[in-house]
């Protein structure tokens, strides 16, 4: 699995990118667009790493309630709150490069 610094890089660079981008450079947006969908496959693997701790976590803990156990596997697992976000900031990434591709095709 590709390291999670290395995915992050990868986001900013093609965030980068299409910030910096002409509206009108279709086949640059796809190539973006080809990069925000490999980011969001390995944060799905990271996802899915960090659930399954946390998951683990939830269910070895000692606490009595549901919450505590909760709570246990939330400051366990940090990583998964994190990964989550970025994953809603790379599909409304997606959605505005598609939408800019489907106004510009000629």
């Amino acid at each position: 699995m590709k390291p999670l610094t290395e995915v992050l890089r990868d986001f900013n660079e093609a965030r980068d990118m299409y910030d910096n981008l002409q509206l009108k450079l279709v086949a640059d947006q796809s190539e973006i667009l080809r990069r925000l969908s490999v980011v969001n496959s390995h944060l799905a693997e990271h996802r899915i790493e960090a659930h399954t701790k946390w998951l683990s976590v939830q269910y070895n803990s000692i606490a009595k309630s549901q919450s505590g156990k909760d709570r246990e596997a939330d400051m366990s697992c940090k990583e998964l709150y994190q990964i989550r976000h970025i994953m809603t900031a790379v599909k409304l990434l997606m959605d505005s490069v598609r939408s800019t591709i489907s106004t510009h095709r000629e």
